[in-house]
């Protein structure tokens, strides 16, 4: 996948979000918590992959980009900021939640994995 067809995929992933938040006439503030969630996942997700050619950025990098994009910001608060704390503990704290919720199980399937085989085998009959 080219890395623009990756950058529609998540524009188009985010605006399913909002979308879907605005079809519900769901609150601003509970659409952002989706987004904040959507982030912590990426981070878990990246973490768990382990995958050697896209290696994992460290947290402070990832939390410099989660607020870049979440706040808008073109500039980051220092790492010793109080700001910069507070947004890696969003990230860390629903890091924590989604493992709990899938109760500390990360042998989990790789969905696209299936939908390979389901191909395949679809193609073969």
């Amino acid at each position: 996948m080219s890395l623009e067809d990756e950058a529609i995929l998540r524009h188009k992933a985010a605006q399913f979000i909002f979308q879907l938040g605005a079809e519900l006439n769901c609150p601003v503030y509970i659409v952002g918590k989706a987004c904040d969630i959507g982030a912590a996942s990426l981070f878990l997700s990246w973490k768990v992959t382990e995958d050697p050619k896209f290696p994992l950025p460290r947290l402070k990098n990832f939390v410099r980009a989660f607020v870049k994009i979440a706040a808008k910001k073109t500039e980051t608060p220092p790492e010793d900021s109080k700001e910069f704390g507070k947004w890696k503990d969003t990230l860390l704290i629903h890091e924590h939640s989604l493992l709990e919720g899938i109760c500390f199980d990360l042998e989990l399937d790789n969905p696209y994995e299936r939908l390979l085989s389901l191909k395949e085998e679809l193609s073969g009959a």
